[in-house]
């Protein structure tokens, strides 16, 4: 018979030695435990079971297979000749022998596992004991036939799980699917949950945990999450509900998950070391030991944020040909729910995905409902969302996510990256001030911690991470008033009026305290925190990508719709960083290093920010009609064109747009000037003055004898600043910024408008 392929035999067994200490033949007890029901014949103390957990596309042939290799042929070579159990069955009989054994008893109820799919945790008829592992031959030989499995393991492979229901039906690959929305969970809930006691929702979700921890998880923390918006105290009961309905072994088996562990981490956060099942819990994540118990005091354990667990979660198994295209590694999973990369090199090599999460979709559907800072003015907001959906496309989706450039990780639809204090960071900070249970699931479990800092990535002296790195702290009032938007006298602002301006990464560790993982300062980020912590690997002066943050971010960012109303939040509230910026540049416009170059199609490259001290040189003024302390950016970008403009560059580079904005400035001035010459000369015959050009000029750029500035004067900045980015070359830029004629002929299709106040999304 032949071998079947890796895809079939996709299964991963747990514990993982299976063969030690031993194999040893199980005999049915004389009085079965009532606790376990009829599935196993566990002893009072409740011995580990093993467990198959199930890749994508493994068939229960193939499961059968590698337990004939594994557990039955090792085992029946060391019985006697006449042992009754000596006969090794074919893998189809064991198979199907295997389907019928399934059963697992949880709140005191007996159920077999009736799903073969991804994640599933399938048990096998072996235990733990002193003497080794009990293989019980009987309970196969006895199995009834038929199969109670749907659909039949044997033939058809393992389904992917696909959104955070997940979903049962698979999307056609060959085309970009929508996702499922996050609201198709929560509405789920809503009708699970309704008219129950949280013992009784705990109930109803405990078998479906323990069948397939990774399908269930979200829908048990998304209940968590309800159950404690409808009254504070069942949160707490039904966490504590969730972690009595197992054994210990049965705990210690979703620990071992990441979906089961997830789980117990929220449920734990819940409890005290008064709570019967708080250690229980505590000894299944395997957390660190705070305060040993001493008489009649309990336990005490640290957070699994200030010190990482004991127990690291695993995923289901992926073969090298489900992560493999074309030599790259490009498939990578989380939560159960696999995910495959497309792969590009921009400046290192590494897995991508554009996203298919529509930021005008998502925006249409609840930008209403994001909670907008307090007392933000409508159309500042409304102006605000509709730029950041309309550039939305260009850099990437909700979804989107790219490891393929010395960014080192950059995620959603301003990719925001992760190689800096003021980007990623600071969207993970805003989610988790939100939405603490979702960061934990989706971020936290991997020990990405997060902490508030100053611009030199110093943190507060209150925080646990300085303890071992002292050269990290800072006094607390100091990374405050680094980060006026986040705190307000000395605290911490609500969730929906929280940005702070610069977070740096702590990564949990087993024996101290988190560890700062400080921002790359050089030009070569490999040796350095971050690119270690996100899986980067070496590959002579490069870097190679690797698809595991990939899809851990893939999956948050497509199944937790408080991540998604933060992009959204974060994304409008970088126009309030540039006017933060701003106050910074104005200090002095004449310096800067000149970090931009000119794209076609002006090609001919301009030295730098100084230059001759002539009018347009010095500051964003001209001496006729200019504002003493010069025009604002608000006053340069006041059309949704130029406002967009600024917004796609800022995210791509905001320390160069100091440079664009002054020598784009320097360019239209110099423009205009000449252009006053010009006039002068024609109507006069002879060649004005500097004073004279420079009044002329200075009509030109201004409406009448106000300080406004003109049209004419503000399409020809927005052009001469668009060539600054290279708008006019071919990319998906065109299709939001086409060409020059666009801003200067007022000819447009899309939803841009060039005109001068269209953008009410300026403070």
């Amino acid at each position: 018979m032949a071998k079947l392929s890796e895809a079939e035999r996709n299964v991963r067994f747990w514990p993982v030695e299976l063969n030690e200490p031993g194999l040893v033949l199980g005999l049915p007890p004389a009085t079965p435990n009532p606790r376990q029901g009829s599935g196993l014949p566990f002893g009072a103390a409740a011995e580990t079971r093993a467990y198959a957990l199930v890749g994508p596309e493994a068939t229960m042939t193939g499961l059968a297979e590698r337990f004939l290799e594994t557990v039955i042929v090792p085992l029946t070579a060391t019985l006697p000749a006449d042992s009754p159990f000596k006969a090794v069955p074919d893998r189809s009989s064991l198979a199907r022998a295997l389907a019928q054994v399934c059963a697992t008893t949880v709140s005191a109820q007996e159920r077999y596992v009736l799903e073969w799919r991804t994640g599933t945790l399938f048990p096998l008829p072996m235990q733990r004991s002193a003497t080794g592992w009990l293989v019980f031959l009987d309970k196969i030989q006895q199995a009834p036939a038929g199969n109670l499995l749907v659909p039949d393991p044997t033939t058809v492979p393992a389904r992917d799980l696909v959104g955070p229901t997940p979903i049962t039906v698979v999307p056609d690959p060959e085309r970009e699917a929508q996702p499922e929305p996050p609201s198709a969970l929560t509405a789920q809930v809503t009708a699970l949950i309704g008219g129950k006691t949280p013992e009784q929702v705990a109930t109803a979700l405990a078998h479906d945990l323990l069948d397939n921890p990774y399908a269930t998880c979200l829908r048990v923390v998304e209940a968590l999450i309800q159950l404690e918006a409808r009254a504070a105290a069942d949160g707490k009961k039904f966490a504590a509900a969730m972690v009595a309905a197992m054994l210990p072994p049965q705990l210690s088996a979703l620990a071992a998950t990441t979906g089961g562990n997830a789980v117990l981490r929220r449920c734990w956060a819940r409890l005290t070391s008064a709570d019967p099942m708080f250690e229980p819990a505590s000894q299944a994540l395997g957390l660190v030991v705070r305060t040993p118990a001493q008489g009649t005091t309990r336990r005490e354990y640290f957070p699994p944020q200030q010190r990482r667990p004991g127990v690291v979660p695993i995923e289901p198994p992926l073969t090298k040909d489900q992560t493999t295209v074309k030599g790259h590694v490009v498939g990578g999973v989380a939560l159960g729910r696999r995910q495959t990369y497309g792969w590009t090199e921009v400046f290192w090599p590494g897995p991508f995905a554009s996203g298919v999460v529509a930021v005008r979709v998502f925006d249409t559907a609840h930008g209403a409902g994001v909670p907008w800072p307090t007392g933000a003015r409508p159309d500042l907001i409304a102006a605000r969302r509709h730029v950041v959906a309309t550039i939305g496309p260009i850099e990437g989706q909700i979804d989107a996510v790219r490891l393929a450039d010395t960014a080192l990780l950059s995620i959603g639809t301003q990719q925001w990256s992760f190689h800096v204090d003021n980007e990623g960071t600071v969207l993970l900070e805003h989610f988790r001030r939100r939405a603490p249970d979702h960061y934990d699931v989706f971020f936290g479990m991997y020990d990405l911690g997060l902490a508030v800092c100053d611009a030199t990535g110093r943190i507060s002296a209150d925080e646990p991470a300085v303890a071992s790195q002292p050269d990290r702290k800072v006094p607390a009032d100091a990374v405050r008033a680094a980060n006026p938007h986040a705190f307000t006298a000395g605290a911490a602002n609500a969730a929906r009026d929280y940005y702070p301006t610069f977070v740096t990464m702590v990564q949990a560790r087993p024996d101290g305290d988190p560890l700062v993982l400080d921002a790359p300062t050089g030009k070569d980020r490999r040796d350095t925190p971050r690119f270690d912590f996100f899986g980067w690997a070496r590959s002579g002066s490069k870097g190679i990508g690797s698809p595991l943050w990939a899809a851990r971010c893939t999956i948050a960012l497509q199944s937790s719709q408080a991540l998604q109303e933060s992009e959204l939040a974060v994304a409008a509230f970088r126009f309030t960083r540039v006017l933060d910026d701003e106050r910074i540049w104005a200090a002095d416009w004449t310096t800067g290093t000149p970090t931009v170059k000119d794209r076609k199609p002006f090609k001919p490259p301009v030295s730098g920010l100084g230059g001759a001290p002539r009018a347009g040189r010095i500051g964003l003024r001209v001496a006729e009609g200019c504002p003493a302390a010069g025009h604002t950016v608000s006053q340069l970008f006041p059309s949704e064109y130029g406002a967009a403009l600024l917004l796609d560059a800022h995210i791509n580079a905001p320390n160069h747009q100091k440079a664009a904005i002054m020598r784009a400035w320097q360019r239209t001035v110099d423009a205009f000037l000449a252009e006053a010459t010009a006039q002068l000369t024609a109507e006069t015959g002879q060649a004005p003055t500097a004073d004279q050009a420079l009044a002329r000029a200075g009509t030109l750029i201004h409406v009448g004898a106000t300080e406004q500035l003109s049209e004419p004067f503000l399409r020809r900045f927005a052009v001469s600043y668009a060539s600054l980015r290279g708008y006019t070359e071919s990319g998906s830029r065109t299709v939001v910024f086409p060409d020059r004629s666009f801003a200067l002929g007022f000819e447009h299709d899309l939803h841009l408008s060039p005109l001068s106040g269209t953008f009410t999304g300026w403070a």
